[in-house]
């Protein structure tokens, strides 16, 4: 899989470069070692730059600034618990009590684009990055 990030197209552009620039295998492979080296300390320095805003944000006492995840993350917990909890669950007990009423659903498929969002593209980027080292691509 093909990475769509800026840094993994640049180094399979240089990648390519290098095989033209080398005929022997050995030194081609040197050269790619090198420049895999580079983008793996490139990586690392943009992680450690993002943590280091991640420490930042989370220290600030302004909800504007330290606030904005965590709402986000409520908010998703809060629909998810309304859409396939609370509103079932209480739809329920009221048809029980004899007061049958229609709750109003939530569409959950935005409220997946935000979780997922949130959730999942940690993982897909841990995926890729770790079917780039076991294929050495």
């Amino acid at each position: 899989m093909a990475g769509l990030d800026p840094i993994t197209a640049v180094a399979n552009f240089a990648s390519g470069i290098i095989d033209k620039i080398f005929p022997d295998k050995t030194e081609a492979e040197k050269a790619k070692a090198a420049l895999a080296q580079l983008d793996m300390a490139n990586e690392a320095n943009l992680l450690f730059g993002q943590l280091q805003i991640n420490v930042e944000e989370a220290k600030s006492s302004s909800i504007f600034v330290a606030g904005w995840r965590p709402f986000i993350g409520w908010v998703c917990g809060a629909g998810f618990a309304w859409q396939y909890a609370l509103g079932p669950f209480l739809t329920w007990l009221l048809g029980a009590l004899g007061h049958p009423t229609a709750l109003p659903a939530m569409d959950a498929s935005e409220l997946m684009t935000i979780l997922l969002g949130m959730l999942g593209l940690a993982g897909m980027r841990s995926y890729d990055k770790k079917s780039v080292l076991k294929n050495g691509k």
